[in-house]
C-alpha cells in the first residue's frame, strides 16, 4: 500500500509542469519560442529534482535513524530477556541444590546499561513492571532463602507448590511463561516480540513430555510424575515449621503414602523409613496408628517381651544407647518382630533372630553392632 502512494505522488509531482503548462495563456506560448518553453520544463524539473534529492537525503537520514534506534531497542530487549530467562531457568528449572546464582548476577547492571533504550522500547508501566521483576530477582539472589522476589511474579495458585518440597518438580515444566502472572507474561512476550494471549484460567501444567505436571481445582491441588499422581490434596502453612505443608487428602512421598486430615496422618497409608522400608502400615487417626503393623521393633523375649526400638532410624545410636543390656544379655538373645495394632491391643508376629535380620536388610550394620559388643 505505502509503495503504490508512493508512485502515484510522484506521478503527480512529474505531472505537475504538464498541468502548469497548460494553465499558460495560449496568447503567450504562441509568441514564445521552442526554447524558452524547453528552457521552462528543465528549469522546473531541475527544481523538483533538487527538492526531490533534498527530500531523499532529509528521509532516509531519519530511517537510518530509525533504524539504528530500532536496533538498539531490540538489542536492549534481547539483552535483558537473556538475562531474565537465565534467572528463570536459575530459579524455576534448575533443582535447588545445582544452582549456581552468580551466573545472572549482573542483571542489574544489564538494566541500568540499557534503561534509556529500554524505556523507548517499553511503555512506562512496562518498564515499572521490569524494574520490579530484576529487583525481585536481585533480592533472592542476594538471600537464598528469601524467594520472595520470585513467587510474587507467578501465578497465586503456584505459590504454595513452589514454597512446598514441590519445587523440586519444577524442572520438569515445558513452559515456564505458563507459570508467570499477567504483568510477568505480557512482559516476556513484548521482549521476545511474541503476541500471546494470557490464559487467567489456567489451572493444568504440562511437562516436557506432554504429560500433565500441576492441576489446581479451587483450594485443591493434583501433582504428577510420569503420570502418577503424587499429590492431591490441600496445601497449607505449617506453623511450627513455617513450611507449606498437605492439610488434607493424599499424598505420596519417600516418607509416606496416604492420606491426611488437618496435617496429620488420617486414613489407610504406609509410613516408610530412612531406607523407603514399611515402617507402620495400616489405618491412622490423627496421626497415630490405629490398625495396621509396626515392623522390625528390636526386642528381648523371655518371660515378657520388652521392646527397645523399631529399627529404621537412628539405628546405630539407638543400639549404642542400648549397648550395656547387649553386653550384658548377648546378641545373639535378641529378636527382630513386627507388632499387630488394634486400638490399644498389641500382638507380636514374625520373629527372627536380630542377627539374621540384620544380615539380611543391613551387613554393615552387623558388622559394627558386633564389634560395639565385643569392646
Amino acid at each position: 500500500m505505502k509503495k503504490f502512494l508512493i508512485v502515484i505522488i510522484i506521478g503527480m509531482v512529474l505531472a505537475l509542469p504538464v498541468v502548469g503548462f497548460f494553465f499558460i495563456p495560449s496568447g503567450i506560448i504562441i509568441k514564445t519560442d521552442i526554447f524558452t518553453l524547453i528552457s521552462y520544463f528543465v528549469s522546473t524539473y531541475t527544481l523538483i529534482a533538487t527538492v526531490a534529492i533534498a527530500l531523499g537525503v532529509y528521509f532516509l537520514q531519519k530511517w537510518d535513524e530509525e533504524r539504528d534506534e530500532k536496533h538498539k531497542i531490540e538489542q536492549a530487549k534481547s539483552a535483558i530477556l537473556l538475562e531474565l530467562e537465565n534467572a528463570f531457568e536459575l530459579f524455576i528449572f534448575m533443582p535447588e541444590s545445582d544452582r549456581f546464582p552468580q551466573s545472572c548476577t549482573g542483571i542489574k547492571d544489564v538494566l541500568s546499561v540499557y534503561s534509556a533504550d529500554l524505556r523507548k522500547g517499553l511503555s512506562p508501566d512496562e518498564f515499572h513492571q521490569l524494574t520490579a521483576l530484576v529487583n525481585g530477582i536481585h533480592k533472592a539472589l542476594e538471600d537464598e532463602e528469601n524467594i520472595g522476589g520470585i513467587i510474587e511474579f507467578l501465578r497465586p495458585w503456584i505459590h504454595g507448590l513452589y514454597l512446598s518440597h514441590y519445587i523440586e518438580y519444577f524442572p520438569c515444566v515445558f513452559d515456564y511463561t505458563e507459570l508467570l502472572n499477567k504483568p510477568a507474561f505480557d512482559l516476556i512476550c513484548k521482549l521476545k516480540g511474541e503476541k500471546k494471549a494470557y490464559q487467567p484460567t489456567l489451572n493444568q501444567i504440562y511437562d516436557n513430555d506432554g504429560k500433565l505436571l500441576f492441576e489446581h481445582k479451587e483450594d485443591w491441588f493434583c501433582v504428577y510424575s510420569n503420570g502418577e499422581k503424587v499429590l492431591d490434596g490441600k496445601l497449607d502453612w505449617d506453623d511450627p515449621g513455617d513450611n507449606i505443608v498437605i492439610l488434607e487428602g493424599y499424598e505420596k512421598t519417600a516418607k509416606y503414602d496416604g492420606y491426611y486430615l488437618d496435617g496429620k496422618f488420617h486414613g489407610k497409608g504406609i509410613e516408610y523409613d530412612r531406607e523407603h522400608k514399611p515402617y507402620r502400615d495400616g489405618e491412622w487417626k490423627d496421626g497415630e496408628l490405629i490398625k495396621g503393623i509396626e515392623y522390625n521393633w528390636i526386642i528381648h523375649k523371655d518371660k515378657d517381651i520388652e521392646c527397645y526400638f523399631q529399627y529404621g532410624e537412628n539405628n546405630r545410636q539407638s543400639f549404642y544407647w542400648m549397648k550395656n543390656e547387649l553386653l550384658a544379655i548377648g546378641l545373639d538373645n535378641f529378636l527382630v518382630a513386627d507388632q499387630r495394632v488394634d486400638e490399644d491391643k498389641g500382638e507380636w508376629i514374625n520373629f527372627r533372630t536380630l542377627e539374621s535380620f540384620l544380615e539380611d536388610r543391613n551387613p554393615e550394620d552387623l558388622q559394627w553392632l558386633r564389634k560395639l559388643c565385643q569392646v
